[in-house]
């Protein structure tokens, strides 16, 4: 009996383990859903020391706490004191702090702030803190009044979030090319700009592309912009608008020709057929891949299938000497044969086509254009105003208009961006302006925010408001 007893107490003890065994087991693995919402919230300052706004500041640090950590992101670059000060701060994060380290003495009774732009972020999801300014001042109160406005290329009617804005006390016109400036604030995205914490007073103000850092307009390449008059900062200051031009474009050296070339010792070309195709609207261009130093037109010859001379075409060489067009009234849907004698083209070394050459080619079908109407609104003869039509950053047709309906009957098929040049001078081409001696603001395009798309054997219409 005993016997019995011992077995069945070790079979419910059994029992009751395995059950508190399978028990644990389970609870062993019971964990919280994996996943969530993603993190998208930047970083929350949570502690400040001294407090922002303060007033009567006199210390050389400042410490900020975040509720949760954090890290900078070229702080150099990003975080702007104004007043702008001869010794940029040391700017540092640690776990969820931010430390502030001024190390040049502060004006009194001046107003400072320090915009962090893009620099705080958080660790985990790179969340970034954006617009956070601290504010304090040196006096017995805050300056509070406000400059906004916008910067706008002038060539092309777009923005651009690399330049940056800046105000000088002197209004002399040398300061912006020997002095760094008082204040100074970054360009958005959409050319907006915004001074806080400002004092009353008298500035000149720029707009520049700070390529080397030190924040003067010292090269003439670079985009600079100049208000014609100073602004004077008041309670209710108006907004402003800079057209920011290159004085001098950055052009690149002439190429002296191929390595290729030179090693085979002859001239190359290529022509602007598409799959020897030829534009109805458009010359066929022939381009050197080195300049020439001569062009004889009278060795190379446009001819019909039966190889009968075609009269009333001309010849055009460009001013870079690398191209030659041939301008011709084309019938559609025609073939055409180009003929070319190997010495009919030298470039400045001497060499020479290698061989005589046969290009035959067809002229597109008028189905193969659509027609374009255009009608302004808020149309300003006055401006005299230039169409401009532009693909991959280029220009590829500009017309005058005089009226506010313009149309073509054949216009390649696309997409273009539409610009509109007021044309001060009347010469067909935008112009850059100059600051120095002569204060000449650069010629104004407008940009038509929605781009046009052309489809072939297609009447295409479209309203455009010039309103600015």
């Amino acid at each position: 009996m005993m016997r019995i007893m011992r077995k069945l107490f070790t079979f419910f003890f059994l029992i009751v383990a395995t059950q508190q065994l399978l028990f644990q087991t389970g609870c062993a693995h019971i964990v919280p859903p994996a996943g969530g919402d993603r993190d998208t919230l930047p970083p929350i300052p949570i502690k400040f020391s001294p407090l922002d706004s303060t007033l009567k500041f006199s210390g050389n640090k400042i410490t900020i706490d975040f509720n949760e950590y954090i890290q900078l992101d070229k702080p150099f670059e990003n975080v702007i004191v104004s007043p702008n000060p001869s010794k940029q701060p040391q700017v540092e994060s640690r776990l969820r702090t931010l430390t502030i380290k001024l190390k040049d003495s502060l004006l009194p009774n001046t107003t400072y702030n320090i915009d962090f732009g893009s620099a705080v972020k958080d660790i985990n999801e790179g969340n970034v803190l954006r617009d956070f300014i601290f504010v304090f001042s040196t006096g017995n109160f805050l300056d509070t009044r406000e400059l906004h406005g916008k910067v706008i290329l002038a060539e092309t009617g777009k923005t651009d979030s690399t330049l940056i804005v800046i105000l000088h006390k002197s209004l002399d016109d040398s300061t912006v090319a020997k002095q760094k400036p008082f204040y100074y604030t970054r360009v958005r995205g959409d050319g907006s700009f915004r001074f806080t914490n400002l004092p009353a007073g008298i500035f000149a103000l720029y707009a520049l592309k700070d390529a080397n850092g030190n924040k003067q307009y010292d090269q003439k390449m670079e985009l600079f912009a100049f208000l014609n008059e100073p602004v004077t900062i008041t309670d209710t200051t108006n907004p402003v608008f800079l057209y920011a031009y290159s004085e001098e474009k950055d052009e690149p050296r002439p190429s002296t020709g191929s390595a290729a070339a030179k090693a085979e010792k002859k001239l190359l070309f290529q022509t602007n057929l598409d799959n020897k195709r030829q534009s109805l609207i458009s010359p066929l261009e022939i381009t050197f891949n080195t300049p020439l130093k001569y062009f004889d037109s009278t060795k190379i010859s446009l001819v019909d299938t039966g190889y009968h001379p075609i009269a009333g075409y001309r010849w055009v060489q460009d001013s870079g000497e690398k191209t030659v067009k041939l301008q011709y009234d084309w019938k559609p849907s025609t073939v055409y044969k180009l003929i070319s004698l190997k010495d009919f083209a030298a470039d400045t070394l001497g060499n020479q086509i290698a061989k005589n050459d046969t290009i035959e080619f067809v002229t597109k079908r008028i189905e193969d254009y659509g027609s374009l109407r255009l009608d302004f609104k808020n149309f300003n003869k006055e401006k005299n105003p230039v169409l401009q039509f532009v693909q991959q950053g280029n220009i590829v047709k500009s017309f005058p208009i005089t009226q506010n309906v313009w149309s073509e009957k054949l216009f390649a098929p696309g997409e273009y961006e539409i610009r509109v040049l007021y044309d001060d001078n009347k010469n067909g081409k935008w112009d850059a302006g100059k600051f120095f001696t002569a204060h000449k603001q650069p010629e104004r395009v407008v940009l038509i925010e929605e781009k046009l798309a052309i489809h072939a054997n297609w009447e295409n219409e479209n309203a455009i408001d010039l309103k600015e």
